[in-house]
């Protein structure tokens, strides 16, 4: 595809996610940040390639809603909101 976009499943979930991305920036190394309910960053992965598909342990993550963010340079150019049920 010819634009960003971040794809999560399964929502919800249990003890691993899928996340595809797409940050249509080959300039630019891009990012995923998972924050928590209370806004804090819990989790920051740099992302080797411009387009990938990567599956995520979330047996370390409580219980709770977070927002997933893709970053590309100093832009979010993705976001998708995510439970996690164990």
């Amino acid at each position: 595809p010819e634009f960003a976009y971040l794809k999560i499943y399964p929502n919800p979930a249990k003890d691993f996610i899928t996340i595809e991305y797409n940050t249509c920036n080959d300039k630019t190394q891009g990012v995923i940040e998972i924050i928590d309910e209370s806004g804090r960053k819990v989790y920051n992965r740099y992302l080797g390639r411009q387009f990938d598909q990567i599956i995520l342990d979330t047996r370390d993550l409580k219980s709770g809603s977070y927002i997933f963010r893709l970053a590309s340079g100093d832009k979010y150019i993705g976001r998708a909101n995510v439970i996690i049920s164990h």
